[in-house]
């Protein structure tokens, strides 16, 4: 598959998607992502560790990283072209809030993680 028409499929899915939505495919399955659904557990440990560790500057950088990595994996692209693909696909304002959207995602997947330890040491 050609570049152009992974680009044209990111942009696609992302103008098609309600972004807004927690439960859209985009947040989602970026949710799958950061829990280990893609990579498996030590990928979710490792995330949940960086989320909890991480001043909230850093751990904006971390979701915008593992954003890309999620999409290159799911397009079968490079990390940079995921990249460039996203910031065209989108405005400046679109993609200020979905970052800030994920991550929330993040810090509430973090708090239940927390939730569900204390309920098994219970």
């Amino acid at each position: 598959m050609s570049t152009a028409s992974i680009k044209t499929r990111i942009a696609n899915d992302l103008h098609t998607d309600d972004l807004s939505d927690s439960n859209g495919t985009t947040r989602r399955y970026f949710s799958l992502w950061i829990g280990g659904d893609y990579l498996g557990q030590r990928h979710g440990e490792r995330n949940l560790q960086q989320i909890n560790s991480t001043s909230s500057k850093d751990l904006r950088s971390f979701v915008i990283q593992e954003f890309c990595t999620h999409v290159a994996q799911d397009y079968g692209c490079s990390f940079g072209h995921a990249q460039k693909s996203i910031v065209a696909a989108l405005s400046s304002a679109e993609l200020e809030t979905l970052t800030a959207d994920l991550t929330q995602d993040c810090l509430d997947w973090s708090d239940s993680q927390s939730a569900d330890a204390v309920e098994v040491v219970a």
